[in-house]
């Protein structure tokens, strides 16, 4: 998947993510709505997720983010009526694990050899901001991707993404949740 990986430019702002993505994705309204009534928090983890990989991140012609989200939401077609799951965790298990999948090995590297990597600490959206001209540089296609495989596993990358955007929750919400889903 690393080789799909592109940059595209976008103005959608990472507030907006979400909303422009429930717009073309109106079937998911309901679920998304539940998971935020039952788990307050995802509120939060959403928008760290956005700043974290901007709409600017893509795989082949969809953002990594839209990606990501649909087939999350998707998983909660799957696990919906089996007893007991998780459901906040398989959730947010398939979003970090296709985000890690997509960016393990992955370096964005500017034309003044600065990085960003998923393991770089930052969200990418503030590195991008971090210094003016890199906006000017992702419409240009200055900013050079590159893939460093083999010494960072899928799994320690999803963990640096989930420490990243998850928050605590509460197991016990799960069941309620379930049932209010189906």
């Amino acid at each position: 998947m690393h080789e799909l990986i592109n940059l595209v430019p976008s103005d959608v702002s990472s507030d907006s993510m979400i909303k422009v993505w429930l717009l073309g994705h109106p079937d998911e309204c309901e679920a998304y709505q539940t998971l935020q009534l039952w788990f307050p928090q995802s509120r939060v983890n959403f928008y760290c997720f956005s700043n974290l990989l901007t709409n600017n991140i893509h795989v082949l012609d969809i953002s990594l983010f839209d990606y990501c989200l649909s087939q999350a939401f998707l998983s909660l077609r799957q696990y919906k009526d089996i007893e007991g799951v998780e459901i906040y965790d398989v959730f947010f298990s398939v979003l970090t694990n296709i985000a890690a999948n997509a960016l393990t090995g992955v370096t964005i590297t500017d034309p003044d050899n600065f990085t960003w990597s998923i393991t770089s600490g930052q969200h990418f959206h503030h590195w991008l901001m971090l210094r003016k001209e890199r906006w000017q540089w992702l419409k240009d296609n200055k900013l050079q991707i590159d893939y460093q495989g083999g010494y960072q596993s899928v799994e320690r990358i999803q963990n640096i993404i989930a420490s990243r955007i998850l928050l605590p929750h509460k197991p016990n919400q799960t069941q309620q949740f379930i049932r209010t889903f189906q």
